[in-house]
């Protein structure tokens, strides 16, 4: 009787690229999808809580987490596939992953945190003595870096000394408690980007403080999780693209809001010195 091969594994130590055969695909890391599951699951737990600001019950109510549940899971989905991409293409060791990361990070905060935080950033070039500009430099680039740099501190490795991985994995677990706690805490509705932000580094170090979780993928099973990939990755390209466009509208409506405002001080002027004139 002939031995399964294994299918799944949960490992602490890494499967390095280059110790797998050329016929067998890269398992897929399924604890980076779970640290997104977890992080919408925090916040329907968060919401169903007694308390005065709860949000009221009803279909709207169990709409409005069906959906965050879901995108949360499309993310989750998404990570696990790119991760699988690069892995599959890139070789042991390289640097190109994490870059690519960063990069995306980077790009995708200045393109949104700016509105979100154009508060706390006049708040802190105020302390700081630096100007508006500066200071919203400062806290996207803060944020956006926060997402590759925790994720690759906290990245599933093999240890010598035991002791210091459970010390990570529960380090992380601590932090990703304290992400969520800071991420309900800012106004529901007012700082979409800030608030995926937080949602990324809940699941970034929820994932990390759980054990490794892979998926072994046999050659039959390739075509499903190349068609599986594609399909996340249509989905995730089209949520972000909604979220770049709910920001740049806001952009526009700002500026639209104050150009109204610079015409009425004008027509106000106007009508001041008119009157005086007369």
């Amino acid at each position: 009787m002939g031995v399964l091969p294994k299918v799944l594994s949960v490992d602490a130590t890494p499967v390095l690229p280059s110790t797998r055969s050329a016929s067998l695909a890269p398992p897929l890391r399924l604890h980076l999808g779970l640290g997104w599951a977890i992080a919408g699951l925090l916040n329907i737990l968060f919401d169903l809580l007694p308390g005065e600001e709860a949000r009221s019950g009803g279909a709207d109510a169990v709409l409005a987490h069906a959906v965050d549940l879901g995108r949360h899971l499309g993310l989750g989905l998404l990570s696990i596939c790119c991760a699988w991409l690069f892995q599959r293409g890139l070789p042991a060791g390289s640097p190109l992953g994490w870059c690519a990361l960063a990069v995306f990070s980077l790009a995708l905060g200045a393109l949104s945190l700016p509105t979100d935080l154009d508060g706390l950033a006049e708040r802190l070039g105020e302390s700081l003595g630096v100007g508006p500009d500066l200071a919203s430099l400062l806290i996207v680039a803060g944020i956006s870096g926060a997402v590759p740099a925790l994720a690759w501190l906290t990245r599933h490795r093999g240890w010598r000394r035991p002791w210091l991985g459970v010390s990570v994995q529960a380090a992380s677990g601590v932090a990703a408690l304290a992400a969520f706690a800071c991420n309900v805490s800012i106004s529901p509705g007012n700082n979409p980007s800030a608030h995926l932000y937080l949602s990324w580094l809940t699941a970034v170090l929820a994932a990390a403080a759980l054990p490794r979780l892979e998926l072994s993928l046999a050659s039959e099973q390739r075509r499903i999780t190349a068609l599986a990939l594609g399909a996340a990755s249509e989905l995730v390209r089209e949520l972000v693209a909604n979220h770049v466009r709910e920001s740049t509208e806001e952009i526009q409506r700002v500026a639209a809001a104050a150009r109204d405002e610079q015409q009425l001080l004008i027509i106000i002027a106007r009508a001041v010195l008119g009157g005086e004139h007369r």
